[in-house]
């Protein structure tokens, strides 16, 4: 998933290109009664770095996922103490 920022003063552009694409380590039950919530509320604020900071708080563990060229797919953890 690619997510894009709203602007009224230029072209569309990826709102989080170092983390645009995220892997999350949930418990099911919490993802299904917790992340419509904070996704709502995403969508609705537009705060990336406070759904950022919820989804870390809900999870166990989360990754950004980049490609790294001659390399390949690279996943890199966000701590739960380091500022997403």
């Amino acid at each position: 998933m690619i997510v894009f920022q709203r602007s009224d003063e230029g072209a569309l552009k990826r709102a989080s290109e170092e983390k645009g694409l995220l892997l999350v380590h949930m418990h099911p039950k919490r993802m299904q009664k917790e992340l419509p919530f904070i996704k709502s509320e995403w969508i609705r604020d537009g705060d990336t770095k406070q759904f950022l900071k919820y989804l870390g708080n809900l999870s166990k563990e989360v990754w950004t996922a980049s490609f790294v060229k001659y390399k390949g797919i690279e996943f890199t953890s966000i701590s739960k103490n380091d500022e997403i």
